[in-house]
């Protein structure tokens, strides 16, 4: 879904300003990397994900795999930075002009994450919750549940997608961020 009357003149790229940066985070299943995908489109923005570890390389012949450049970012109007700990150290948020964390349950994350992982990665349901319960939670508590207070705005994850795209909109519009 398009929302046209909150975004007006998202496609125009700043040329003398620098892009407007937003920051979203939240834990593993949350939901971040759907709204983050969604935001980028709605807003024609430069997704940075901070937790692509690994670019699957395989569609390009071996001898040329290592000619490929990750380094090199579009410039456009708006930058998404997306990743469970984009709000955790202190020394980014200076550089987010906005901020949003997804907030979800635990047992919603899980959820996501066993149905994810087994269709994604091939795991299996018991590793997916043995890591789960022995690292992902427990980290989750320390280093990402706190950074929510860092958060220019908490939504929800298991709100309808488009709702919570649209209150980013009105804030970000509220904000003076479109226009």
């Amino acid at each position: 879904m398009h929302y046209p009357h909150l975004v007006d003149a998202h496609t125009e790229t700043q040329a003398s300003h620098h892009p407007t940066v937003i920051g979203i985070a939240g834990c593993s299943g949350s939901g971040k990397t759907t709204l983050a995908s969604e935001l980028a489109t709605q807003l024609n923005a430069t997704l940075f994900p901070l937790d692509l570890y690994y670019r699957d390389l395989s569609q390009f012949p071996l001898d040329s795999r290592h000619k490929q450049n990750f380094d090199h970012i579009t410039p456009t109007r708006f930058v998404i930075v997306e990743g469970i700990l984009a709000l955790h150290f202190a020394e980014l948020i200076p550089l987010y002009d906005f901020s949003i964390y997804v907030e979800a349950p635990h047992d919603v994350c899980l959820a996501r994450r066993i149905h994810r992982d087994m269709r994604e990665r091939g795991r299996t349901e018991q590793s997916v919750r043995d890591q789960f319960e022995a690292t992902a939670k427990p980290m989750a508590d320390l280093y990402v549940l706190p950074s929510q207070q860092r958060a220019s705005m908490t939504v929800s994850g298991i709100d309808a997608l488009d709702w919570s795209i649209e209150q980013i909109l009105r804030e970000l519009n509220r904000r003076k961020f479109l226009s």
